[in-house]
């Protein structure tokens, strides 16, 4: 039961002057790489890269090339046994995986280090604990803005982000 909704690329995680990683928001497809607004990152560091190796190996439940279904793990069988601290070209960077990595309250904890501003654009936000850490950071004084695209159903945040005065944007039925 659960969702897997990863979307990266390891690409020769081994070999230190080659590797890569590529993570974001898009969906392969030709409309979600060409047409829709999504986001992706590259990361060229092998520590990074291994890192991302070891949470496919846990799903995928081997080291070599066969799977073994029988130790693969997902959702709440997964644990927390990737590194999360990184220095990449000199700049600190933290990788965290759901649900085995606590990843709401790296997100708590990141919202709470804001100095000034948070911007965001999700697809659905729907996780109290994030929607009340914005809040405490908008009523201290920072300046939030967002853009959520699904802003009905169960548990979305979008209506009480605007009751509490945050300018957060509906972004529903826009193409491309």
């Amino acid at each position: 039961t659960g969702l897997m909704h990863d979307k990266f690329i390891i690409i020769d995680a081994d070999n230190v002057d080659s590797c890569w990683i590529s993570s974001g928001s898009t969906n392969w497809t030709s409309g979600q790489l060409f047409d829709d607004f999504n986001n992706i990152i590259f990361i060229q560091d092998q520590s990074v890269a291994r890192a991302y190796e070891l949470e496919v190996e846990e799903m995928w439940g081997a080291t070599g090339l066969t799977p073994d279904a029988s130790n693969a793990k997902f959702g709440s069988a997964k644990t927390d046994n990737t590194p999360h601290e990184f220095i990449v070209n000199g700049d600190r960077m933290e990788v965290y995986f759901s649900p085995s990595d606590q990843t709401t309250n790296h997100l708590v904890d990141a919202i709470e280090t804001a100095d000034y501003e948070i911007d965001f654009g999700l697809l659905a936000f729907t996780n109290n604990d994030l929607a009340w850490a914005l809040e405490d950071q908008f009523n201290a004084g920072l300046e939030v803005n967002g853009i959520i695209e699904q802003i009905s159903g169960t548990g979305t945040e979008y209506d009480y982000l605007l009751s509490l005065g945050i300018d957060v944007r509906s972004h529903q039925g826009v193409s491309g």
